[in-house]
This record gives C-alpha cells, sequence and structure tokens, in this order.
C-alpha cells in the first residue's frame, strides 16, 4: 500500500539487501500528466535522485526489486502479461528513489495490451526519463528471450538520454530446465563464430553465447558490463 514501510533484519538477505535498512512506497505514476505533475503524484520531497528498473513483460523486473529491497511482495508480480501498469516509487533508505517500470512486448494474442503499451505505458517511460532525475537504469532481459525491437529501441532511448545503465540478464537458473538447442534456435538471426548450444552444451556455455546473442541485437557498447541474475537461487554473477 502507500506509504507502506518496512525494516530488514541483518542476517536473513544478501549483502546487497542488508545495505537498504528502510523503503517506503511514494507513489504510482500512471500517465504523462502524472510526470509533469510531481507535487500531486509523488509523496516526497524534491530532487531526490532516482534509479528505474525497465524490461520486456515477464523478464523479472518487480522479482529483482523485491529482492533488491528484501521483501517477497513489495512490488507486486505475476506471469500475467502487463500485471505492472504504472511505474511504482519507493523511497529507499530516505536517499533515492527506485521506479518500477510497466514491461514492453506483448504477444500478438494480447491485442490490447500491444494498444496501451503503444498509448499509454511507452509515452509514460519516454516522458519519466526525460523529465524525472533519472540517474541510472537496470535494463532487464530474459537471458533465453530473443531481444525484440522494444529491447533495441529502450537501449537506444538510454543511450541517447546518456543515462547510466546496468544490463541485467535474468532467469539464469531456466538454462538448466529448459532445452538448450530450442533455446538458441529461437533467432536464425544471430552470427556468432561459435557452434550454438545444443542440449549436450554445458550451462556456462549456453549462457556465454546467448548473453552474446543479446549483446549483439541490442548493440550493448563492449566497455559496458553486464550480470546474470537468477531470483531462484538469489545469486548474481
Amino acid at each position: 500500500e502507500d506509504g507502506e514501510e518496512a525494516t530488514t533484519k541483518r542476517g536473513d538477505a544478501p549483502h546487497v539487501i542488508q545495505k537498504v535498512n528502510t523503503f517506503k512506497r511514494v507513489g504510482a505514476l500512471r500517465d504523462r500528466e502524472a510526470v509533469l505533475q510531481p507535487r500531486l503524484s509523488r509523496n516526497h520531497k524534491p530532487g531526490v535522485p532516482e534509479i528505474c528498473v525497465a524490461g520486456r513483460t515477464n523478464a523479472g523486473k518487480s522479482s529483482l526489486v523485491n529482492h533488491l529491497l528484501g521483501k517477497k511482495h513489495m512490488a507486486p508480480t505475476s506471469s500475467k502479461q502487463g500485471y505492472t501498469q504504472c511505474i511504482d516509487l519507493y523511497h529507499i533508505n530516505d536517499s533515492f528513489i527506485l521506479g518500477d517500470m510497466p514491461g514492453y512486448h506483448f504477444g500478438s494474442t494480447v491485442g490490447k495490451m500491444t494498444q496501451r503499451w503503444d498509448k499509454e505505458w511507452k509515452p509514460l517511460i519516454y516522458e519519466y526519463l526525460n523529465s524525472s532525475p533519472v540517474k541510472a537504469v537496470i535494463l532487464v532481459c530474459d537471458v533465453r528471450w530473443v531481444p525484440t525491437q522494444e529491447d533495441i529501441d529502450i537501449a537506444e532511448a538510454l543511450r541517447l538520454c546518456n543515462v547510466p545503465t546496468l544490463l541485467v540478464m535474468s532467469k539464469d537458473d531456466r538454462l538448466q530446465n529448459q532445452t538448450k538447442n530450442d533455446i538458441a534456435h529461437l533467432d536464425s538471426g544471430h552470427h556468432d563464430h561459435r557452434e550454438r548450444p545444443s542440449d549436450s552444451s554445458s550451462v556456462s556455455y549456453s549462457r556465454s553465447w546467448l548473453s552474446a546473442r543479446i549483446r549483439s541485437k541490442l548493440r550493448w557498447p563492449d566497455n559496458l558490463p553486464h550480470l546474470h541474475y537468477s531470483i531462484k537461487n538469489r545469486r548474481c554473477r
């Protein structure tokens, strides 16, 4: 709920989370007007720096937010596409704002969601990036998925806005459960000098090949790192 506060206990979460002492939900931006009228849509003092989490729907954005905050259900999660329908804002340690953005890319069978993305959520996100004090972005991509045009557009928009961005590849644990050959052949347009992963390939090799595919599609600069993250074992590499 808006205004909910919580305190994490030391020792019950990884070291990244232990640095989060207090957090509070301080707003939900539902349209461009809400971005442009912060006094009406935000419950915190102005000028607080912001870090936001962006990515395709069901890529694991809200799960990552919950992990960072050390609370399972602070950011709502669902297997249903389009569950996050606004930019949820959380005030962390009274020092910065963490924003959880709506996801993008809904399959051809989800026409209404695609229309809402085009008419509502996309303008909202672009206005937020341009008008709010966003200092950094965490861009979440499911390591198994081929980047879509929306992924490419968002990555390019972040470069144009000159916003420092950390690329996080999620669902790392799923590589052990899904057929590696099927994942690799989802995209016939990826040109890698290495052999495509097969069912006999190691997880580490498949991870390396798939991450190279994402970086290539997004035109990710060679000098910028990326991280692999798994909500299942709460590990990041």
